[in-house]
């Protein structure tokens, strides 16, 4: 997986922290999404991009952090147990996509104590050879 950070230096997030933990966040305006916290929980990754990731496959999920002064490459431990925490978080965010009062007046909850990168669009991009 690889995340882009043009505007941020490297030394502004713990990209080192090895911790994966899901959560569901709310988009404004639209349905909640299941996403991964990197980093110390500062970045939230679509959890849609961690599956295509298949991060179980190697028992590790492997990140490319690009910032706007350097590059770091790291590794982050993920296994059937956490493959387990996010298979229920994407179920939990599944189960509320079909309320559809989502509008800007919508009462949620969101947490504002952090501040949290979101990296919620993402792109695949596949090669062959």
């Amino acid at each position: 997986m690889v995340i882009v950070l043009p505007g941020l230096a490297s030394e502004a997030i713990d990209h080192s922290a090895t911790s994966v933990t899901p959560q569901i966040r709310t988009r404004p305006g639209g349905p909640p999404v299941a996403c991964a916290l990197l980093a110390n929980g500062q970045v939230a990754v679509h959890a849609d991009a961690l599956n295509e990731a298949q991060p179980l496959h190697a028992g590790r999920l492997n990140v490319l952090w690009i910032f706007e002064d350097s590059a770091a490459f790291a590794h982050y431990p993920y296994d059937e147990e956490t493959e387990e925490w996010f298979s229920a978080a994407a179920m939990v965010a599944d189960g509320h996509r079909h309320e559809t009062d989502y509008g800007p007046d919508t009462d949620v909850d969101v947490r504002t104590e952090t501040v949290v990168i979101e990296a919620i669009n993402f792109w695949l991009v596949e090669t062959t050879g």
